[in-house]
Order: C-alpha cells, then sequence, then structure tokens
C-alpha cells in the first residue's frame, strides 16, 4: 500500500468551515474534561503548579490520515514563542481506523500510543502530549480515517534566565542538603587551591534540546528543571545556561 501525508487543514480554516471544532479550541477544558486540560497535561511533562496555570493550548492545525497516512521519524520545531511541547487530540470516526501507532524517542527511552484502541468511542477523547524536542513518528494508517487536533503547547509569560525554577515543597530535601555539603567541599578545596577539586568551572549536559528563543530558566524541560531547581536551592552558586556547538571537520 503507497503512503502518503495527511491532509492538513490550518487552524484559520477550521475557524471559518468547522465551527464545532473552533469550539473545541477555545473551549478546551469544557469538552475535553480533565484528562485533557492543558494543566494536565503540563504537570504530566514535569511543569510544576506554579508554571502549569500559565500553559495555554493554542490550536494548530487538523490532521486527516486516509489508508497510507503516516510520519516519518522527526522533531517538531517552535511554532511561536513560549512552546515547549505538542498535544494531540484524536477526535472519534465512526468505524474507526486500524494502524497508526505513534512512536515517541527521548533520551533512550520511547513510549507506543497505539491510536486504533477507542477510535471510534465518543465516550472520551484520546490524547497524547510530548516535548516538542522529543523524535516521534507515526506507523501507516491501514484501514479507515484518523482525524486529529494538533495544539501547541505554550507556557505564556516566561521569565529572563535569572528566574528561579520552582521545585514542589517537601522534593528533594535530603538532595539539596547533600549538594550543600558538597558545595560547602568545593568551595573550601578552591580557598586550599586542591588541585583539580579546586576547578573554578563546572559544567553539566542537559536533557532536552534547546534554541536561542526558548533557553531560560523558567522554559526548562523535565529532569533538567528538577535539576536546576535543586542547585538553584543550594545558595552560593551562580548557575547560567548556555548553548553549546560542536564543529567537526
Amino acid at each position: 500500500m503507497p503512503c502518503r501525508r495527511p491532509s492538513i487543514v490550518d487552524a484559520a480554516t477550521i475557524g471559518h468551515h468547522l465551527g464545532f471544532l473552533a469550539c473545541l479550541g477555545a473551549t478546551l477544558i469544557a469538552l475535553c474534561a480533565s484528562p485533557c486540560h492543558p494543566a494536565e497535561c503540563a504537570l504530566a511533562l514535569g511543569l510544576d503548579e506554579h508554571q502549569t496555570a500559565h500553559v495555554h493550548a493554542n490550536l494548530y492545525k487538523l490532521l486527516l490520515y486516509e489508508p497510507g497516512g503516516h510520519f516519518a521519524a522527526h522533531r517538531d520545531t517552535e511554532k511561536e514563542p513560549g512552546m515547549f511541547a505538542t498535544l494531540v487530540v484524536q477526535l472519534p470516526v465512526a468505524g474507526g481506523h486500524a494502524g497508526g501507532v505513534l512512536t515517541v524517542r527521548h533520551g533512550g527511552r520511547h513510549v507506543e500510543w497505539d491510536s486504533e484502541r477507542g477510535s471510534s468511542t465518543c465516550s472520551d477523547l484520546q490524547y497524547a502530549a510530548f516535548y516538542a524536542d522529543c523524535e516521534h513518528e507515526l506507523s501507516a494508517v491501514t484501514a479507515g480515517l484518523r482525524v486529529v487536533l494538533v495544539y501547541n503547547l505554550v507556557l505564556q509569560g516566561q521569565q529572563g534566565q535569572g528566574a528561579p525554577v520552582r521545585v514542589p515543597a517537601g522534593r528533594g530535601a535530603g538532595v539539596v542538603e547533600q549538594l550543600q555539603a558538597a558545595v560547602r567541599a568545593w568551595e573550601w578545596a578552591a580557598e586550599e587551591g586542591d588541585g583539580e577539586a579546586a576547578a573554578p568551572l563546572v559544567t553539566l549536559a542537559l536533557e532536552h534540546k534547546y534554541t536561542e528563543t526558548n533557553l531560560s530558566f523558567r522554559g526548562l524541560k523535565g529532569r533538567d528543571a528538577r535539576l536546576v531547581g535543586l542547585l538553584q536551592q543550594c545558595g552560593g552558586l551562580e548557575l547560567h545556561l548556555a548553548l553549546v556547538t560542536k564543529r567537526v571537520g
């Protein structure tokens, strides 16, 4: 069976010709209930309660997959300021569809969503949310139609690099104490000139990929946000974020 790209309908066109879908975008909380609430998705992705209050789901496109429709492995680009993740909401279709397994990969791990299951059920809407820099692909739809709404998850009102990362109360208290002890030992070694232990600069690689536009303390994702939040609680550390480019050849 030949493979083909899905039919794409832009958000503006949806608003003009498919009013009920535009309504879905405007009232995502009411119609999709809590499982599709943007804040719920943001919490599952690792954002804290304060950040989730500033997360919005902006309708981007409607995608229609006919038999053979698929997309190859890729990563999403930042389509608007503050975008950090993608939300895919699958709409029920009479008869459902077969095939169309969504695979998301990051950091050596992968998760699969068998979108065929429940694709004709109207009782609730299925959805998937993932960070934009996660590689993802969809296997070919083999029968029926698959219809999804794609939203940009946007963290509005991001602050600059100096803004602190919030770590939920009670989390990582023991880790912070250990880090504080390590920082004190590091400072002591620096004062005593204790060889390599006195290195004035330590670099830590982040898990996720960032751009010049979205690199900020408030824009850190998942484990990166938790790690930096713990380091910020140590005190006595001057933290900076930087992009590093390695050129080979």
